[in-house]
């Protein structure tokens, strides 16, 4: 079976071709009735049928492997969400043990020792508290000082979709894109 870039070049090239022989036929004044016995565009066009076979098949291959993978990468997206709660649950485990050390090293702080617990009071590694500071503030943004807000700016590609859509005036440097894509059933 051909490459796809091969049928479709071939195809291209056939469709570029014909079109010439068509261009030829009308300018030399060779009426319609006529065409049918032109040997040139009889080549064409059993080349074009042949060509022509090709793609249902192509297509068909296309869209089974098309189908594999989708099912592939919804299987990883399965794994991705089981993975995503097992890394949550590792975490929070982690976090209740950073928890407990904690507990102890305030324990071992109560008890009148040094804050810090290391390899001459019988561990195998330094243990410490070790302190950060942070902000906490109401959720609302609006409720910071206006020192303290950032303000993300970011487009807004669905109302201008919505605009391009309703014929509405595009600013310089936009444009509505049209794409194309292949769906099957």
């Amino acid at each position: 079976m051909s490459t796809t870039n091969d049928i479709v070049s071939r195809a291209l090239g056939l469709a570029q071709a014909l079109t010439d022989r068509i261009d030829t036929l009308l300018s030399d004044g060779t009426p319609e009735e006529l065409w049918a016995d032109d040997p040139e565009l009889t080549a064409l066009t059993d080349t074009i049928e042949g060509v022509g076979g090709e793609i249902p098949a192509k297509l068909d291959a296309i869209r089974a492997v098309r189908q594999r993978l989708a099912a592939e990468a919804e299987t990883i997206r399965g794994e991705e969400k089981r993975l995503a709660a097992r890394r949550k649950s590792v975490e929070r485990a982690e976090g209740r043990l950073a928890g407990m050390g904690l507990s102890l090293l305030r324990a071992w702080a109560a008890l009148g020792r040094d804050a810090k617990v290391g390899r001459q009071d019988g561990a195998s590694a330094s243990h410490w508290i070790a302190r950060s500071l942070s902000i906490r503030g109401p959720e609302d943004a609006e409720a910071w000082p206006a020192e303290w807000q950032r303000t993300k700016i970011e487009p807004d590609r669905a109302a201008a979709l919505k605009a391009a859509r309703a014929g509405d005036f595009l600013p310089e440097g936009f444009e509505a894109v049209e794409t194309e894509t292949w769906s099957s059933r």
